[in-house]
């Protein structure tokens, strides 16, 4: 009589967050037969495309639409509704991951209004993590996926701007923003040159009496629509290098735009897709009409106003400072958080030091990253089951120091440069990883890594 084996349990698994990075790892885990459960300290699914809680990180205002094309963003398992307009709005798109969980039966797994106090790394061989909720409540889990995302704390101009304490109006970071009702009447000045500042300068250029664009460099843009379809779909014909396919962009994109200085946007100073190029008809289109006005930085604040550092003053009633996120992971041990980027992670997935320390969604491609959340799911599921094996302990500093030079490469004009991945190669890369690390697994005979 042959004994049977008893195959080795799974790991039980915690992901912290829900939102579109969490749903898309936890269903990953749970299809590998994995027991994970989700928490995330606000009340809905769906993160920062539903979140009206500050405390909880970005929040959806009301004119916030998805950049990236309805069938980009879709899931590859559950394609976004044909009803949706081609850019979602923010509502449009939390209603879409509500609709992701109740078809894969997720929402009995994921706890919502429980946020994560602490982590604490457990002794002895075994390891693990000893979880502390915000309600006191202790947990305990085998492994952590981490699906916060790169949006945490508002990042604020250091140092402080000149005068700034006694300007009479109101300066606020677009972390406080709800909706063009706070613009109304005002005259208003938005700093920055990222995603937040383009949507609310354009809330500002409909509804404020004044409107205000303050760029410390100018941005280089890409049509959301580019002749006739969204650019995010566009892919060439034959397989392209990553320079080749920036430069059919760049060519593609001033070919329909024209030069920036036609809308008053000062050269940005680097080369296109140095930073992923901002995608915003609106915005140009509110600059060629003159609902907008551009101006550098701000050199100081007046009492009633600011000055540039171009020399001239405007009066303003609002300063929205659309300035950044810093990637905030107070919760996990200090060893485990890195800096304002995060940590150095394999494949920007796994922390060298911790096989059973994940993360999901901890990138910045220029779009949204349904697609890429799904294969860092599919990946840590494979860990996670043996299937897939990390590089050596001895290669994996070589690996991703590798991986971090890519990106300084490719977008040296980047403020977070450790999270910038080109979507197309950061896929193909991930699959290619994937299937080395499947050699390693059976060379290993799966072993499970916790």
């Amino acid at each position: 009589m042959v004994d049977e084996v008893t195959p080795p349990t799974r790991p039980s698994v915690l992901v912290i967050g829900a939102g579109s990075a969490g749903i898309a790892a936890l269903k990953t885990l749970r299809d590998r037969g994995i027991q994970a459960t989700a928490v995330d300290g606000a009340a809905q699914i769906g993160g920062r495309w539903a979140n009206q809680d500050p405390a909880h990180g970005p929040v959806a205002y009301r004119t916030l639409h998805s950049g990236t094309s309805r069938d980009a963003l879709s899931y590859a398992d559950l394609a976004a509704p044909l009803a949706l307009p081609v850019f979602p709005s923010a509502r449009q798109v939390a209603d879409y991951c509500e609709a992701y969980v109740d078809t894969f039966d997720l929402r009995d797994h994921i706890e919502l209004g429980l946020g994560v106090d602490r982590v604490e790394r457990d002794p002895g061989p075994g390891r693990g993590w000893t979880v502390v909720m915000a309600d006191g409540v202790e947990r305990h889990a085998d492994a952590l996926v981490v699906a916060t995302g790169p949006f945490g704390r508002p990042r604020h101009p250091q140092p402080t701007l000149p005068g700034i304490a006694g300007f009479g109006g109101e300066v606020m970071h677009v972390h406080d923003y709800r909706g063009p009702s706070q613009l109304e009447g005002k005259r208003v000045v938005v700093v920055g040159v990222g995603t937040s500042a383009v949507d609310l300068a354009c809330d500002a250029a409909e509804h404020a009496d004044l409107a205000i664009h303050s760029m410390r460099r100018g941005a280089w843009f890409l049509p959301e629509i580019l002749f006739g379809r969204p650019a995010d779909r566009y892919r060439p014909p034959v397989p392209l290098s990553w320079k080749a396919r920036r430069a059919l962009f760049a060519r593609a994109a001033a070919a329909q735009l024209g030069p920036l200085a036609a809308y008053g946007i000062a050269h940005p100073g680097h080369g296109y897709g140095e930073v992923h190029p901002l995608r915003s008809g609106r915005l140009l289109s509110h600059l060629a009409h003159g609902a907008v006005t551009t101006r550098p930085s701000i050199a100081r604040f007046t009492a009633d106003g600011v000055e540039f550092t171009d020399g001239r003053v405007d009066e303003a009633d609002l300063v929205v400072l659309c300035t950044g996120w810093h990637v905030d992971h107070r919760f996990l041990p200090e060893e485990f958080r890195g800096d304002n980027a995060g940590p150095s992670l394999l494949m920007r997935i796994f922390h060298p030091d911790a096989p059973d320390l994940a993360f999901a969604g901890l990138i910045d491609a220029g779009q949204v990253a349904m697609p890429i959340a799904e294969a860092q799911g599919r990946l840590i599921a494979d860990h996670l089951c043996g299937d897939y094996h990390l590089p050596a302990p001895s290669e994996r500093a070589a690996a991703i120091a590798l991986e971090e030079a890519i990106s300084r490469e490719r977008f040296p004009a980047a403020r977070r440069v450790r999270l910038q991945v080109d979507f197309v190669d950061y896929l193909a890369a991930l699959d290619k990883e994937r299937r080395a690390g499947m050699t390693r697994a059976r060379h290993a005979g799966h072993q499970l890594p916790v």
